[in-house]
């Protein structure tokens, strides 16, 4: 009849009702619940997931969410454990979930034993000490699952067609500049990868820590070193140097990651910046092709102090719900998740590499990634984390601008500064 509502409305409306519900209403009771937001890691998760319910007994469920855990909203009860973005993986925002409450502390489970399994770098990010900046209480506050660490990728092929025959891990910083004003003269765009202006340059990641040390970046970022400098003044002239010899002049050099992975497989660019997703990406479009080393970024002039640094950190990493009613059961979960056969399984998957330091070398963890591991005892954190996300932007724009030859190293620099000492003053 017309006008009078159809019982079977109500029913399509209560299934499309329950269809939008959060996913652990349907979790059994007993079943631990993962929200994490890698899509290309949901397969892999899920199977080993049902590895470990054939081992323990206990049902894991595996939820692909794309949303981040926030201080300012505690994720629901439900959700035994929140994978972090890439992004999260670092000291401040760790600091802040814990001061929030949104991070549950682990020392209660972590003992030695497990912490000893852990690659060096793959801890840093979530031990949060006495005596931090941001008031968050002292402890353990995540687990990492990957590593990765980017490197200078190179094809000997392209380098010798241009009349280059030494190796490219024996290079410093001229053999650099020569290398990259011979692969223009050939026809080859030597260096893709490592200029993005929206990102921190990887360049930038490298020779920052090489002239300035960790002491002298996080000085800066506290307000206590002026980035007019000198050493900040010397990092920066290498982009000049980079800009005249000729290295960053086509479009191609600023190009996003994709299309730089594209040119290097393709042979049209000879040196690339990347990290171990890369090995993904060539099983996929060229699985063949194998003539491709890796090596450290080479030693900068004149005010350089320490080696350049190898920019790394943790990949995939997993936090405990404080709401949780299940932690322990969960801590179990990550603990068997960071055993070897477990770490080279996901590794694999996803193209990473493993936080635990035995799947490193593991001979089932693919080849291409064992090159990239073999570099992670050179790894460095991206400290810019720490600067203000206004004063980055604008710094990152002018090593672009200073690149194209659109700026000079000065007017980047005092600019930077005076902006630095604004948001300073405001933040105080």
């Amino acid at each position: 009849m017309a006008g009078r509502p159809r019982r079977g409305r109500y029913v399509a409306g209560a299934i499309a009702g329950l269809l939008v519900l959060p996913a652990p209403l349907f979790a059994a009771p007993g079943t631990l619940v993962l929200r994490h937001p890698w899509r290309n890691a949901q397969a892999p998760l899920q199977a080993l997931a049902v590895r470990y319910r054939r081992e323990s007994g206990i049902a894991v469920r595996v939820v692909c969410r794309p949303e981040a855990p926030s201080p300012a909203q505690p994720a629901p009860a439900g959700h035994d454990l929140i994978g972090l973005p890439s992004r999260d993986a670092n000291l401040a925002a760790i600091a802040l979930l814990a001061r929030a409450g949104r991070a549950q502390e682990l020392s209660a489970w972590m003992d030695g034993r497990w912490r000893a399994r852990f690659h060096s770098l793959a801890l840093r990010p979530f031990l949060i000490s006495r005596a931090n900046r941001w008031g968050a209480p002292p402890g353990i506050y995540g687990v990492p699952l990957t590593l990765y660490v980017r490197l200078l990728l190179y094809r000997p092929d392209l380098l010798a067609q241009a009349g280059i025959h030494t190796d490219a891990s024996a290079w410093d910083w001229n053999d650099l500049l020569a290398a990259g004003q011979r692969l223009r003269a050939a026809g080859i765009e030597p260096l893709v990868g490592a200029l993005h202006p929206r990102e921190h340059p990887a360049l930038a990641c490298m020779y920052e820590p090489s002239y300035l040390g960790t002491s002298g970046l996080c000085r800066t970022y506290a307000r206590d070193l002026r980035y007019l400098d000198p050493q900040w003044r010397a990092v920066t002239q290498l982009y000049v140097e980079l800009r005249e010899a000729g290295i960053c002049r086509a479009p191609l050099a600023f190009a996003p990651q994709a299309d730089a992975q594209r040119a290097f497989l393709e042979g049209r660019a000879a040196i690339l910046v990347d990290g171990p997703w890369f090995v993904g990406v060539q099983q996929q479009r060229a699985p063949n092709f194998t003539e491709w080393k890796v090596t450290l970024p080479p030693w900068g002039r004149g005010a350089a102090r320490f080696m350049p640094a190898a920019p790394g950190g943790v990949g995939h990493s997993v936090i405990i719900n404080p709401r949780s009613t299940r932690r322990q059961q969960a801590a179990r979960f990550l603990r068997w998740l960071t055993e070897t056969e477990a770490q080279v399984t996901f590794a694999n998957a996803v193209w990473m590499l493993p936080a635990a330091t035995a799947a490193t070398t593991h001979p089932r963890l693919h080849a291409g990634l064992r090159r990239f591991a073999a570099h992670l005892g050179d790894a460095s954190p991206d400290l810019a984390v720490l600067e203000d996300p206004a004063v980055n932007r604008v710094h990152y724009e002018g090593i672009a601008a200073i690149l194209q030859g659109r700026d000079t190293p000065e007017a980047v620099l005092t600019r930077v500064d005076r902006l630095k000492a604004r948001r300073h003053a405001v933040a105080r």
